[in-house]
Order: C-alpha cells, then structure tokens, then sequence
C-alpha cells in the first residue's frame, strides 16, 4: 500500500526524481522562500539562518558533498524497504536513543533521492554527506616581527604555561583527549608513551616514498592504527602537528613540549587522508567519518566506563552545517565528550562549522603580541583565543622531525591541550564548568569584556590551573541541563508517523535567539517532536519555528519567549492544524492500473497556492499521495503528469483522485466501483490547465485518464510519447 507522504521534513525541496516530465511545470520562484522562510524577530539585525547545504543540481551536490553518499535519520514508522526501492542501498547504519542512522550510497540522481527522502514518513532527516576540510596551515612570506617568535614556543611563555608548569606541574590523574584529524605519527619521539589508541578510516599500503591509502569502506569499523596507518605521509602532518601541541611528551631533553606534558593519553582518528602528492583521497573529511568518529569515541567512553570530560580536538570545518553533526555533539555533551573547534582561516566575521554549533568551545588565533592573527575568523560563536602564529611542534616524516605551522588548527590544540591539563588536576570538571575556566580565567584582549574578535580573551595557563587547584565550587553560567523545546499539532487529522507519539511534528527547525534578539542556534525536532539546546547560558531566549512558512494558530503560537534557568526545562508549541491529502489511487478494481494492463502507469504530484505558487512536488513508484496544511477558504491547484523516461516513453494510465483529511487505502476497498462514469472514457477532458481546471471536493473520488483523451481500451495496449499540455490533469480545490 502506498504510504501517505507529508513533507515534515525540515527543508522543504522541489521533491522531483531525476528523469520526471517537468518543462509544462511552473517553476518555483518566491514561493519557495515564502514557504520556507526563517522566523524573524522584530528590531533584530543578526537573525540570520544556519547555513544548511540546499542543492539546486545534481553538480552542485556533486561538488559540495561526498557525492552519492547521504546522511539518513529515521523513527518509527520509516519503511526501510523505500531505500532499495528507490535505487539505493544502505552502506552503513548506526541506532542512537531510539533513532537510526543510514549512510545512504547511490550512485546516479543522487538529489532525486535526497529530495524523495526527505518527505518520506517516518525520516527525520535526509542531507548530503557533506565534505570538511582541515584548517590547512596558513604560509607568509616575511616572518612575524615580535620579540618571542625566535624563542621557538614563545606560547609557553605567552600564555604563563611555563609558570604554571613551575608552579603546579601536572596533576596526578592520567586522563584522555582525543584528535580527529588525519592522523598521528605514533612512533615519533615526542609521543612514546603518550599516544594510547587510535583508529583510521583508510589502511596505508606501499613505503613512505610512494604512499597509497585505500578507504576501509562504508559499514566497516574504522581500522586500528596499528604501525602502516599513521599519519606518516609527507604530504599530510596536519595531526601529528596538533597532537604535538596538546601533548607532546615533556622533560624529556627533545624538541618541544606540549600544554599537557604529562599524564596524558591520546586517542585518534584519522578521517582525513591524501596520497603523496597532496591530493586529498575520496571520501576524505566525509560528515559520516568525522562526526561518526565522535560517536564511536562516546561509545568507547561507556564501553570503558571513563568518567571523565574528554575534550576532542576538531581543527577542522566546513562552510555548511548539518543535523548529523548536530546530533553527535549533543550525544557527546551527554556523555562528557566535549568539542574543542577552530575558528576558521577565512579572516572574516564567519560562521565555519563545528566551530558554529551550540555546544562547541570555538578558538580564535593570536600572535607573539597578543593581536588577533588577520587570517583568524570572527564572531559571536568564539569562546577564546590562543596562539595560532608560527607555532612550533612535531613533524610527521621522521620520529625526530619538528616543523612550523600557523593557523586556528594551531591555535585550537592549544585549548584542547590546556583542557587536558586541568583534567589532571580534577578529572570530574564537566564541559560547562570547563568552558566557564577557560573564558573567566582568559587574558581580556580587544573591547572590554566579550569581543566577536578574541571571545572572553586569550587563554592564560597560570589563572586557569590556579583556579581549578584552588577547588570548591565553579558557578559556571552554562547549563548541564537542556532547553527542550516540543512541538506537536494536535489535530485530529494529523499523524505523525510514530504510533508512540501521533501529535509530534517531526524534522522541524526551531531556532534560538538571545534577549537582544541575536540569532544563536538552530535545532531539529526528532521523532517525538523535541529539539535539544545543550550548553546555554542562563537567560531569557526567544525559541522560534516556521510551520509551513506561516502562524497557523494564535499570533503567538510560532514564537514563544522563555526565561531559562539552567535546569532541564520544556517548552511546548502547540498548534493545531487540520492536514489534507492528495490521493492517487487505483481505480474500480479492474485490474488497469498498478497489476493489470496498465501497471507501468505513473503520476506526479505538483501542489500550487490559489496565486499558482508553487508548494511541494512528490514521485515515488506509481501511486503518489502528498499531505498540505490547507487553510479553510483557501483555494489549492493540483498538477499530476505522468512519469516521462529518459527515452520519452510516457507512463500514462488510469487513476481515482481523492482529496481528503481521513487518508484512504490504495485500492478503496474496491469502493470505486460504485463512482460515477464510464470507465472506459475519461469524463474530466479537457482539465489541462489551471484555467480548465476540474473542481473537487473534499470526500469526492473522481476517476480519470492521465493522457491525451485515448479510449481506455487503446490505453491498455500503447505506451505514449508525451504531446504537450493535454498530458496533464489539472485539479482546483477549495478547503471548506
């Protein structure tokens, strides 16, 4: 039976297979905005939505994701059995509080399953795989002029790290910090002893002059780092780089000494790799790699039953954000894996990503003189600073090689490293308290107080680690606990999908915005219809969402402001909106369509506003059923063509339309027997245009040819090549 599809989805898409007939279709214009526009608050000048990755063409996902791969999200009520029907396989998969995780591959029309998927019942979410890049190292041709940079580590006297050393060396605890980068060379001097596990999402053939890495494969465990499979390319280095910072071994009588010289363990992942001349390999830096990486570091917290705060080194970011990695954050702050992210090289007030995400300590660079390195980006999301210039550490081509590096990938370990550091002294700080040292113990640089330039200041070792010896009670601002906010349509009409929760609306953005009305996040509603906001200050919050692009309800009921107090606290919204569907079905029984003569027939379903805007689109295998929120007095157009090959055969066929707010089984019950009609003439001709549009009625089936006016006996033989706008029915319907 076909499956009512309603576009819960977060992102509404132009839901169209690659392949489909849509020339005689309007185009989406305006409309698409006004539908999925993001709330505005009044007097805001920041509100700004989180950059999502919303593909116009299959070239332009080809060239801003790890094409043919996408990210699956899905609850009760999802058929797994679409994917293969819809000419994909799932390559790996993951369950994760009650929701399941595909990596999804195809190899061609990649966006027509990515547009299918998304308004499937039951998928929370459907996006690309996206593609991230190490903050590569930023080169200059004149070597900054400052007084410390020709002491080699001028950020251990910087930062009163030497003084800190001297004064309260490294605490007793031996404690775990993890890199997700492109690996470690394991065997270096600096490491032995220091270096505990790691794991890599590519095995390493061939000697270090000619370099091959093969990926491991989708739904294989990463593979063990075990000798062939460091970081020990010439043309990578990026991970020992910052592995060498954060701990490389000290008082040792070699090279340099890392923030955490002692009592330290390392754990890797290498998710990015490139072959011997720089290249980076296929599937480097995938979405399902790096934030599956956190995931598989939580899981490895709880197997080991580690107690205390991991923090995780991502020097590293993408221009778009995704709801994957939104989820394994927040998994991890659940857990007490926090992650510490660069702010990216572009030297722009710009949002990189992880960097951007709720629940992320973000880390600007500075220099020998504490002014904020040019290339270092800028914003409200930066924590700290730290230095990120010309900054001296371990080389990954030889077990003694050292190199110079400058960027926020430098300066970000450094924080990471100063993290694990006060975790030797107190292993039970949690990410809020953590996050609370670091910025109230900082250097303040720039304007007074917090700055979009350096954060709450440049870390200082010295205060930092004073304060977490001194112990006693840390009132840190941030909350263990979070804001959920809920959203459902009580409805009678509406169903969700989930048996276990029929009222909750699914894969909905809710977004975030502070006193001032500064955008600060954005959340996606799971299966049960809450979105999560971990790590937030105390305060008054606008919490905001956009059902369908309008208030559907009272005035208020899209924008709900809440005063949160650090405890776990929900909010609800709402709404109640009556759903209507749009229901192909087959006809009387007689076998012609969908198993019988006609069982190559198809339809496509395009949704148009009383102004001829366009709304949804839907296809799947032949009967096609989409679900609108039309409002009372409101007139609504209805296009249905029939599937058009490659080749230009025309599926046409045979049909029962039926507009309804109690959805309906395929076949009627064979109640279509009893509708009015012919069944061999098509009594709806001429209806190929809006202005010969045939009424409906709500409850009212109606049966009709999807074709040009054949006699339905000439139907069941031929397969027609389409001959223009007769090839459509088009339907106008007005919501009592």
């Amino acid at each position: 039976m076909k499956r009512i599809l309603a576009p819960l989805a977060g992102v509404l898409a132009l839901a169209l297979l690659a392949g489909c007939s849509l020339g005689l279709i309007p185009k989406a214009g305006a409309a698409l905005e006004a539908v999925n526009k993001m709330p505005v608050i009044t007097g805001s000048t920041a509100a700004t939505r989180m950059p999502m990755l919303e593909p116009e063409s299959e070239s332009e996902l080809a060239a801003k994701s790890n094409y043919g791969y996408l990210i699956l999200k899905t609850g009760a009520g999802f058929d797994a059995s679409l994917i293969e029907r819809l000419g994909a396989e799932v390559v790996d998969s993951f369950e994760l509080d009650g929701a399941r995780y595909s990596l999804v591959h195809k190899d061609s029309d990649v966006l027509g399953l990515l547009r299918t998927l998304k308004l499937a019942t039951g998928v929370v979410y459907a996006e690309p795989d996206l593609k991230l890049e190490l903050d590569a190292p930023v080169d200059y041709t004149a070597p900054l002029n400052d007084p410390w940079i020709r002491m080699g580590q001028y950020s251990y006297y910087i930062t009163r790290l030497g003084e800190a050393l001297e004064e309260f060396g490294v605490g007793t605890n031996e404690v775990y910090v993890a890199v997700v980068d492109s690996g470690i060379n394991a065997p270096h001097e600096e490491f032995q002893g220091v270096w505990d596990h790691g794991y890599s999402m590519w095995s390493k053939a061939g000697t270090d002059g000619a370099v091959t890495y093969t990926y491991v494969g989708a739904g294989v465990e990463p593979v063990a780092m075990d000798g062939t499979n460091f970081d020990s390319n010439p043309a990578e280095g990026h991970g020992t780089h910052v592995a060498g910072t954060i701990a490389a071994l000290g008082n040792n009588a070699l090279g340099v000494t890392g923030v955490a010289p002692d009592n330290v363990k390392l754990i890797t992942y290498k998710c990015f790799a490139d072959d011997a001349s720089g290249n980076s390999i296929t599937g480097s830096g995938s979405s399902w790699s790096v934030y599956g990486s956190l995931m598989h570091l939580v899981d490895w917290k709880i197997a080991n039953s580690v107690t205390q705060t991991i923090p995780v080194n991502m020097s590293l970011g993408g221009d778009y954000a995704n709801y994957f990695a939104m989820d394994m954050i927040a998994y991890g702050l659940s857990e007490n894996v926090v992650v510490v992210a660069a702010s990216g090289n572009d030297g722009q007030e710009l949002m990189q990503f992880p960097a951007g995400y709720s629940g992320v300590i973000t880390v600007g660079a500075t220099n020998g003189v504490d002014e904020l390195v040019p290339f270092s980006n800028r914003g409200r999301h930066v924590s700290v600073t730290a230095p990120g210039y010309n900054i001296q550490s371990v080389g990954n081509w030889a077990t003694s090689a050292y190199q110079n590096m400058s960027g926020t990938s430098m300066a970000t370990p450094f924080v990471t490293g100063l993290v694990g550091l006060m975790l030797t002294f107190d292993p039970t700080l949690t990410p809020a308290e953590i996050k609370y040292l670091l910025e109230d113990n900082a250097v303040d640089l720039g304007a007074a107080g917090f700055d979009r330039s350096f954060g709450h200041g440049r870390v200082d070792v010295r205060e930092t680690i004073a304060a977490v010896v001194a112990g006693g009670a840390i009132a840190t601002p941030y909350a263990s606990e979070p804001l959920v906010v809920e959203l459902t349509n009580v409805d009678a009409t509406f169903d969700s999908g989930n048996p276990d929760a029929v009222s909750a609306i699914i894969g909905r953005p809710v977004y975030l915005y502070d006193e001032a009305g500064a955008f600060v996040t954005a959340a996606l509603t799971d299966d049960y219809g809450d979105a999560f906001f971990q790590f937030l200050e105390s305060g008054t919050y606008t919490v905001a969402t956009d059902y369908y692009g309008r208030t559907l309800s009272d005035a208020s009921a899209s924008r709900i402001d809440v005063t949160f107090t650090g405890a776990n606290q929900l909010v609800s919204m709402e709404f109640s909106v009556p759903m209507t569907s749009f229901q192909t079905l087959q006809n009387d029984g007689n076998g012609y369509y969908n198993g019988g003569g006609l069982s190559y027939a198809d339809t496509i379903l395009h949704l148009f506003d009383g102004d001829l805007n366009w709304l949804m689109s839907y296809d799947w295998d032949t009967l096609d059923s989409i679900v609108w929120p039309c409002e009372s007095g409101q007139s609504y157009y209805l296009a249905i063509e029939p599937y058009t090959d490659s080749s230009s055969t025309c599926y046409g066929g045979n049909y029962t339309l039926l507009v309804t707010q109690t959805p309906v089984a395929d076949d009627l019950g064979n109640a279509g027997a009893a509708l009015a009609g012919d069944p061999l003439v098509d009594g709806l001709e001429s209806n190929d245009s809006p202005a010969t549009a045939t009424t409906v009625t709500i409850d009212t089936p109606l049966r009709a040819f999807l074709s040009d006016g054949l006699t339905f006996s000439d139907e069941a033989t031929t397969i027609e090549a389409p001959t223009g706008a007769d090839m459509i029915d088009w339907y106008v319907y007005t919501a009592p």
